[in-house]
């Protein structure tokens, strides 16, 4: 049983774990992945049908979106559903962090593989550091991984979260 946030398991993730990609699978991606966590990501492709950007070496927190009725007014607290010990929570987004930014580590760009298909405009972070971009998107968060070999023994891995749009905070 989860008392309080802080005893919800947040692991650290290698990015293949953290984004739901299997090599072995047409496509490579766990469409029923329901994992979370965080992790930093050496190269990360944040894509949308008009742009494209790269990141390099964000912490990314791979989060679930909680169902959300549409016609919620905007006061109305974004929530988080997480699978944890065959319980099934539902936890505000902010709260959320609260508890957990602080224990990350820091990076220059923050993103949240998070599904938000009611483009619900999230606010900045309280507590995360002025130096540090937050990225969200406005729909659904699908991931997805690409790699190549430049040079015999040498791989690189880009590995992307596809959106309808990408919101920035500075």
């Amino acid at each position: 049983m989860v008392a309080t946030i802080a005893d919800i398991p947040f692991p650290q993730t290698p990015p293949d774990d953290l984004l739901g990609i299997d090599w072995g699978r047409p496509g490579f991606v766990d469409d029923d992945h329901t994992g979370f966590g965080f992790g930093v990501v050496p190269r990360l492709l944040l894509r949308s049908p008009t742009t494209s950007t790269l990141r390099t070496a964000p912490l990314v927190l791979a989060l679930h979106s909680a169902d959300r009725d549409p016609l919620a007014p905007p006061s109305a607290p974004f929530d988080l559903e997480l699978d944890v010990f065959d319980e099934r929570l539902h936890v505000p987004l902010d709260r959320f962090l609260a508890v957990w930014l602080p224990r990350l580590p820091h990076a220059a760009d923050l993103v949240l593989a998070l599904c938000n298909p009611t483009a619900y405009p999230l606010t900045r972070p309280a507590g995360l550091a002025t130096s540090t971009r937050f990225w969200y998107a406005l729909s659904d968060v699908d991931s997805f991984a690409e790699s190549d070999s430049p040079a015999p023994g040498l791989v690189t891995t880009t590995w992307g979260l596809a959106a309808h749009q990408w919101v920035c905070l500075p």
